[in-house]
């Protein structure tokens, strides 16, 4: 039995830890597709465009792009490093919206620094008037803006890494590319370009932090447009590769988690790790507003013992008894004819007639069955002076038939005192002991045929008193 985890789960704090993880393009035809549908509006308005970038400037051609929506007709936004023609001189951050370019940004030196063989984070914001570019978080330059900027695009897909229409394949690691529906500022780039935030965040509109490590699926943290390596969900050579990124700080949420692990089984952790030894586990599942470290304790477990305290019993219709069952934390009850409950450990049985009893209990690694027989008796008629009855007759003649006369009703009687005479008054018979009875015979000779007087003094288990006189007849 593959067991998960059903139990305890609380989440307790959080705390930052770093990803370093990234897609490596190869420089020649590597891209991330994401499906465009929510996306192509993209440029029309103001908006925020992010992203974390490592490239050596010599091995870029002319133009790498980081992300582009462009279509055919070269609508759309593209972020990008703009170079002389020929890809001789540095390569400067620049943004092409509709086909009109923006260039030339007075940004001094820093653009020879930022394809230098390590992790440089680039933004570029755009309002009504001007673009805004950023590096490492500070600004370095702005540019008012000119011609058309209608970016409205038909194209199907956006590209991390390349373009469609105009492949200019970017060589190096992309890590956190970030789509805002805002202009970001200064003070909001640099708060936030280091740490990996919550896709909720308002007006994010894609998020794609490329940290996933294996797989095709490039998850989109906005819950927008998941991408794939390449075109398709299938491996082809213009898939990126997985490695080492830019360290970003995530968001950290700790989580204890307590359960059981029976013998024999095995347990899935919360990333679907298998283990199988009782013990102690940390585990991590990446997640959208934090990773989750998972502090696992499973504890070892057995099938329940089951048992029930009470012993087969006798009990008279009417009557009731309590049965009080253990072992483990779940009982079940059969048949629930009688008792008062059939899901706890303790009922009250009142069958009305003889019943066996059976317990099923259980626990996570299994159960166990007890049984019980309550035996129900009919209950004994209430003794009075009705209950004691005497024959008027018997016949004493061997034919194994009321050969004697004897008094019924006796089991009422605690004592008794019963004298039998003849028609002369003389005793004939006498008991003190309800179960003796008269064979019709005085000091062992066979009486003749006769009507006898008797007289009865008794005390019932009621404690009443009885006199009781009449005649009997010996016939033989």
């Amino acid at each position: 039995m593959d067991k998960r985890f059903t139990l305890l789960l609380f989440l307790l704090n959080a705390w930052i830890g770093l990803h370093a993880q990234g897609l490596h393009f190869d420089g020649a035809d590597d891209r991330v597709t994401i499906p465009n549908a929510q996306l192509n509006t993209v440029g029309t308005g103001n908006f925020t465009l992010e992203a974390w970038v490592r490239g050596i400037e010599s091995e870029q051609l002319e133009h790498p792009r980081i992300l582009s929506n462009r279509d055919v007709l070269d609508n759309g936004t593209m972020f990008f490093f703009h170079g002389l023609w020929g890809g001789t001189n540095y390569k400067t951050l620049c943004l092409q919206i509709g086909g009109v370019n923006y260039l030339n940004v007075d940004n001094g030196p820093i653009n020879g620094s930022i394809l230098d063989g390590i992790c440089h984070h680039v933004a570029v914001s755009k309002d009504q008037d001007s673009l805004r570019f950023y590096v490492d978080g500070q600004p370095i330059g702005q540019r008012a803006l000119v011609g058309a900027v209608d970016a409205a695009t038909s194209a199907p897909n956006m590209m991390i890494g390349n373009d469609g229409p105009d492949p200019y394949p970017f060589k190096g690691t992309i890590a956190q590319v970030r789509v805002w529906d805002e202009v970001r500022t200064a003070a909001q780039i640099q708060a936030s370009m280091g740490v990996s935030i919550v896709g909720t965040t308002p007006d994010l509109l894609g998020y794609w932090e490329l940290n996933e490590g294996a797989g095709q699926i490039v998850l989109d943290k906005a819950l927008v447009a998941d991408g794939v390596l390449g075109t398709s969900a299938l491996p082809e050579p213009q898939d990126p590769v997985w490695g080492d990124g830019c360290n970003v700080a995530s968001p950290i949420c700790t989580a204890t988690l307590t359960d059981v692990l029976c013998v024999g089984d095995s347990y899935t952790l919360p990333s679907g790790a298998v283990v199988s030894v009782p013990g102690a586990y940390t585990d991590t599942v990446p997640g959208l507003a934090c990773d989750t470290v998972y502090a696992v304790w499973l504890n070892s477990g057995i099938a329940p013992p089951a048992y029930i305290s009470l012993s087969d019993s006798v009990i008279t219709s009417g009557e009731s008894t309590a049965l009080l069952a253990g072992g483990g934390p779940n009982f079940l009850w059969s048949p629930g004819t009688g008792l008062s409950c059939t899901t706890c450990p303790d009922p009250i049985a009142a069958p009305m007639v003889s019943t066996d009893y059976c317990v099923v209990v259980s626990n996570v690694c299994g159960s166990d069955t007890a049984c019980v027989r309550i035996t129900v008796l009919s209950p004994v008629p209430p003794c009075t002076a009705a209950n004691i009855f005497i024959p008027s007759a018997f016949s004493p003649n061997n034919s194994t038939s009321n050969d004697t006369h004897c008094i019924y009703g006796t089991e009422c009687i605690t004592s008794m005192s019963l004298g039998i005479y003849d028609r002369w008054g003389t005793k004939v018979f006498e008991s003190t002991d309800p179960a003796t009875c008269w064979n019709g015979t005085d000091n062992g000779q066979a009486l003749d045929p006769a009507v006898f007087v008797y007289h009865l003094s008794a005390t019932l288990a009621n404690g009443e008193r009885v006199e009781k006189q009449g005649n009997i007849t010996l016939v033989r």
